[in-house]
């Protein structure tokens, strides 16, 4: 089985996902039929990946995903700095450091470290 982290990134893309897990990750949303009028997750993900969201999920509740190493592949990806990356996970860098060590051995991280500067981004 599929889990829905997987489903929503095959529905919105991993751009879309790891937005939309910033803002409502852990959280309960509701997901209409149809985005309609301003809702808030349009003017997160866009009405595009708004309207893809409603065709894999709707109508239901889902509990969005925290999608901790998406967003952290991401980050790295982007150069961000350790502490950087912590912060937006809203984790220590210890544990952020734990993360990019589990993920580098499976494979899913080159084996450079992230920059350890000051926490601005």
């Amino acid at each position: 089985m599929r889990s829905l982290c997987t489903i929503l990134v095959d529905a919105i893309g991993e751009a879309s996902m790891v937005l939309l897990s910033e803002q409502f990750g852990g959280q309960r949303l509701y997901i209409p039929r149809r985005f309609s009028g301003f809702h808030a997750l349009t003017s997160i993900i866009g009405r595009r990946a708004a309207n893809s969201l409603s065709d894999a999920c709707a109508p239901a509740h889902i509990r969005v995903p925290i999608a901790r190493e998406l967003r952290i592949r991401r980050y790295f990806a982007e150069g961000m700095t350790l502490p950087a990356m912590a912060s937006r996970l809203g984790i220590s860098e210890h544990s952020t450091e734990r993360l990019l060590e589990r993920l580098r051995k499976r494979g899913e991280l080159a084996s450079e470290s992230p920059l350890r500067g000051s926490s601005g981004e």
